[in-house]
């Protein structure tokens, strides 16, 4: 059994799933309606990305192909379902060869209103912190989950 999975933060670059999975998924462009990226303000987690329900907005992104049950279990701690800082939902996403079903990470149980802060601005964290997330922070989680 695989999944699709729709990435628009972190895991949408292909140097951090390279660390993470043991083969890289089928990349391919594509976009989600009804969400925002917001900036998750939760220990540990900062800069992360959180989708973010708002109606009438698109949301542009990445669609994981095939992700097999190994790769899911992976992407699932190192997103903190366990703790529901992220939970899982299914949607459609769209790509160019038309609409896809596939999951997607969101705000989990664990999150209040006050853990989800203003809009995510994805060029200051391609600028900023993407290049220390591939050499220190995935490294370090990949340690913390026994990865």
């Amino acid at each position: 059994m695989s999944a699709n999975i729709f990435a628009y933060g972190l895991l949408q670059h292909p140097a951090v799933l390279q660390q993470l999975l043991p083969r890289l998924p089928d990349l391919q462009p594509a976009y989600i309606e009804g969400y925002v990226r917001r900036t998750l303000n939760y220990p540990g987690f900062n800069p992360c990305a959180m989708a973010v329900e708002q109606a009438g907005q698109r949301l542009q992104g990445v669609l994981l192909g095939g992700v097999d049950e190994e790769a899911l279990a992976i992407l699932d701690k190192f997103e903190a379902l366990e703790q529901g800082i992220y939970r899982r939902e299914t949607i459609e996403a769209v790509t160019e060869g038309g609409a896809r079903v596939c999951e997607l990470y969101t705000v989990g149980h664990a999150l209040t209103d006050e853990h989800v802060g203003e809009l995510w601005c994805e060029q200051n964290f391609l600028r900023e912190h993407l290049q220390d997330y591939i050499d220190r922070v995935v490294p370090a989680v990949k340690v913390e989950m026994n990865l």
